[in-house]
């Protein structure tokens, strides 16, 4: 049976819970969808933050990055169309929102989280494993063509005591880097549209840590940063497997 709603003390002695109800908090859940994936394949959703282009268009980036998607695996991708309410007093006219993130620059990140927590919490028993990209980041296998593939060529040599004690798996660069854009391949065109396929080489890491990307597992992920989780289920710092770059 799963519950309408919940309420919420903060208390370190139940005996000391008060009757009165001042909060009510509804309870989101949100089972699996039919799939036409086997049963040993995993299924993965995908979630973006909200998009901040203000008056850019990013229509035909953003078909083209779906489209690389779907293709590799991903059943569905979740994007805030609308971003959150800002508290306090900052501007939440849409004009000044978007100048506003611009200017708070890495400081607005905190905001994000909210979005990309959001869409976990929404999709924990949809999947099996969430990845949280931007429309310009993608984890591309090079000898395997779907996620559901790397992420089993990753799993098969495990012991089941590492699989169940790994929480995701990353890789270490995932973005796109203007220096590496190819006009043609193979002596073929590559229309100046596919902003992501005009990228055909893959850079050394410039920095180790800072632009991994992950698949989270739903089963054990409680809290999730953009670029790897924050916490585990219990509490518990979460341990990861990184994905042998030859897969």
């Amino acid at each position: 049976m799963i519950p309408q709603a919940v309420s919420l003390q903060s208390t370190n002695d139940c005996n000391q819970l008060k009757e009165n109800v001042t909060n009510v908090l509804r309870i989101i859940y949100e089972p699996s969808l039919p799939t036409n994936l086997s049963i040993n394949e995993p299924r993965i959703g995908v979630c973006v933050q909200a998009l901040r282009f203000g008056t850019y268009d990013v229509s035909v980036r953003l078909i083209e990055w779906l489209e690389m998607v779907r293709i590799l695996g991903a059943e569905r991708g979740f994007i805030d169309w609308r971003p959150i309410s800002l508290p306090g007093n900052q501007p939440n006219v849409d004009s000044l929102y978007n100048l506003w993130a611009f200017e708070l620059g890495e400081k607005f990140w905190p905001f994000e989280l909210v979005e990309l927590n959001d869409c976990l919490y929404r999709n924990l028993y949809r999947y099996d494993f969430i990845a949280v990209f931007d429309i310009d980041e993608m984890i591309l296998p090079k000898k395997v063509y779907t996620w559901q593939q790397l992420i089993q060529s990753v799993e098969k040599n495990l012991t089941p005591t590492t699989l169940m004690s790994k929480a995701y798996y990353y890789n270490l660069h995932s973005h796109v880097c203007e220096v590496f854009r190819d006009k043609e391949r193979n002596s073929q065109p590559i229309p100046d549209y596919l902003y992501m396929m005009q990228h055909t080489y893959r850079s050394y890491p410039y920095s180790k840590w800072s632009n991994i990307k992950c698949f989270h597992k739903t089963s054990h992920i409680s809290a999730i940063h953009n670029h790897s989780p924050i916490e585990c289920v219990g509490n518990k710092v979460c341990q990861g497997l990184e994905i042998d770059k030859s897969k």
